[in-house]
């Protein structure tokens, strides 16, 4: 069996940092997102001179390729390409981990769920396995491993916006991809009515496109964008 490596190719790595960088989003609260299909998009690119996609060039330089049997092959992370960028933040290093996170099926969708119930079932995986871990963590200390991917996974999952939001929308510390953010009307009590604005092109439900389409307009910063109101019928 191939025994993983504790990063990958550094000019991989570095590559898709750098892609991160060039991808990142901030919203009216600072916070750092990423928009999902931006990921994939580079997960799915092939570099120039390359014949290989980046994921798969990326996960095959997790392993040793000696035996010829690595861990896990990227067909099989096509399902787990926001936790391999989870994995791949700076606070975490440990894309060559994503082995133990796929055969727990923590997936991308679970992100936007809970998947803290997998954790445990994740560490005990790992304490068996013996990984090495990066410089940032404590050799084997594999709880602050999982407990630095659920630090920064909200990122990688930006809250789904769609009509009519309040009636599926879950609690937790979501990131809502707003790059402006304020109560118009101080009532108190939750009477309030929040306006919002956020860039045209984060706006993926087709019906919440239509209900927002009079709202659009060109913002100088920000490009094209649309106008919404929590406490309305818009979102709420």
């Amino acid at each position: 069996m191939s025994e993983p490596r504790p990063v990958p190719q550094p000019h991989l790595r570095e590559d898709f940092l750098r892609h991160l960088e060039q991808i990142e989003r901030r919203n009216w609260e600072n916070k750092i997102f990423y928009l999902p299909r931006d990921i994939r998009t580079w997960m799915y690119t092939k570099s120039p001179g390359e014949t290989a996609t980046n994921v798969v060039r990326l996960v095959s330089s997790f392993y040793d390729s000696g035996d010829g049997f690595p861990k896990i092959t990227a067909e099989r992370c096509s399902e787990y390409l926001l936790v391999l960028a989870a994995l791949l933040h700076p606070e975490v290093n440990c894309g060559h981990l994503i082995h133990i996170f796929v055969q727990y099926t923590l997936s991308d969708e679970s992100l936007f769920y809970d998947p803290t119930n997998l954790y445990d079932s994740i560490v005990q995986e790992l304490t068996d396995e013996r990984p090495e871990l990066p410089r940032n963590f404590t050799q084997y200390d594999y709880k602050a491993v999982t407990g630095a991917f659920d630090k920064v996974r909200w990122a990688f999952c930006p809250a789904r916006l769609t009509l009519h939001m309040n009636t599926t929308f879950t609690s937790g510390p979501w990131i809502l991809p707003f790059f402006y953010g304020q109560v118009i009307n101080k009532k108190g009590g939750t009477a309030n009515v929040r306006h919002y604005k956020i860039q045209a092109d984060l706006v993926e439900s087709e019906e919440l496109k239509e209900a927002l389409a009079s709202s659009k307009h060109e913002d100088a910063t920000h490009g094209l964008v649309c106008l919404m109101h929590h406490g309305s019928t818009i979102i709420c």
